[in-house]
């Protein structure tokens, strides 16, 4: 039963949040990597075209799947209506960051790619939120409270990390938007690069957490209504 939801889900309905969820989990860290590849990497390869829009697409799929999970929750629906949006626009502006690279000065390209990290951000935020929703129609008290815990962690570090970007853009002012985000691939840039990553990875980690412990709960009520029909069927009269 979920607690915000005004009834029982279907196990077909569950099995799409399994999926969905199963798919983001493994969309984040694909997307942090494809993504951050194009900031550290000094020899971009032809790989670098497909592997952003794919990881784009993988969270965009897992977003879709969990649509079919209680469609009557107004405050749900919106919340994850906001993710596909964002999932969508992260998937047009994904090939940006190849042309960017190839084309470093162009300036057409660069803007397209400050939009794709705000958007990726923004992404990150509304994710956390919309797990949250989730968290409070499934059955599990701790799950909520986790998710509810990580989405301000998660929402903290998103602020400091675009906080620092502006404040080190205006500080460097005047400075090409090209050259602004090529810093991180400056010769002996190591330490700022590992930097860089740890910030990235932790909103990114948190809502791995987040989505993989929402995912054990899914399961456990998957199988809570596989036994529960299996058990009617063995009933006499069932």
């Amino acid at each position: 039963m979920a607690r915000g939801g005004s009834g029982v889900a279907s196990a077909a309905d569950l099995t799409a949040v399994m999926r969905g969820l199963s798919a983001i989990f493994w969309g984040l860290p694909l997307a942090l990597l494809a993504f951050a590849r194009h900031f550290l990497a000094l020899w971009p390869t032809g790989y670098d075209l497909l592997f952003p829009p794919l990881a784009a697409g993988l969270l965009l799929l897992g977003a879709w799947r969990m649509g079919r999970f209680q469609p009557q929750e107004r405050v749900w629906q919106e919340a994850l209506l906001r993710v596909q949006l964002l999932a969508v626009m992260m998937l047009g502006l994904a090939p940006f960051l190849f042309l960017w690279t190839r084309l470093p000065n162009e300036e057409f390209y660069s803007r397209a790619v400050v939009v794709l990290l705000a958007v990726s951000f923004a992404f990150l935020m509304a994710l956390m939120r919309a797990l949250r929703r989730l968290s409070a129609m499934l059955p599990d008290p701790t799950a909520e409270s986790d998710a509810r815990m990580f989405e301000g962690l998660s929402n903290y570090v998103v602020v400091v990390l675009l906080g620092s970007a502006v404040l080190i853009y205006v500080r460097l002012s005047p400075i090409a938007l090209a050259e602004f985000l090529a810093l991180p691939r400056q010769p002996f840039g190591m330490g700022r690069q590992a930097i860089l990553l740890l910030l990235l990875l932790l909103p990114v980690a948190m809502a791995m957490a987040v989505a993989w412990k929402l995912k054990e709960v899914v399961v456990s009520l998957v199988i809570g209504v596989a036994s529960a029909r299996h058990a009617r069927s063995r009933a006499p009269g069932g």
